[in-house]
């Protein structure tokens, strides 16, 4: 147990428990019925090229390319826009109005997505996606759900 590695997940969220994943390990008890809720998993299909070039505009045009990119998402909802939202927001921040629209303001950070950056992010994914492959796991899109029954 003390050997397995933790892999970081692709989305930032304030909190995250990555470091308690041992703990947690050791004390839930998971088996083929367990349903696991997950609210932020979203996609983990993308490419360094959309980081790389969105990146660059945002470089280029600062906040009203991320508000472009926020506006676009809101009527899309394209994973690859919610995670670079996600990496240029403020503080990583999640948050949905009451309309369902992503509105956590810009991050201020043109700079943001450096070759090294998109490099960690696109690693995180590949290990997201390789832990897919290696299990038999189900995934369903609730967007604006607030109820979810079993």
């Amino acid at each position: 147990m003390g050997g397995d590695k933790v892999y970081i997940p692709p989305f930032k969220t304030q909190g995250i428990k990555s470091k308690l994943v041992p703990l947690i390990k050791d004390h839930v008890c998971i088996n083929d019925s367990t349903v696991w809720i997950e609210p932020f998993m979203g996609s983990a299909q993308m490419v360094a090229e959309f980081l790389t070039k969105q990146g660059a505009l945002l470089s280029e045009k600062d906040d009203a390319h991320y508000y472009l990119v926020r506006e676009r998402f809101n009527k899309d909802h394209d994973p690859l826009d919610f995670l670079f939202l996600n990496r240029s927001c403020f503080n990583g921040m999640i948050r949905f109005n009451k309309n369902n629209e992503f509105n956590v303001p810009y991050g201020h950070k043109p700079q943001r997505f450096a070759k090294a950056y998109v490099t960690k992010i696109v690693n995180q994914v590949r290990n997201f996606e390789r832990k897919i492959a290696e299990n038999d796991w189900t995934f369903l899109c609730h967007i604006g759900q607030t109820n979810i029954s079993a």
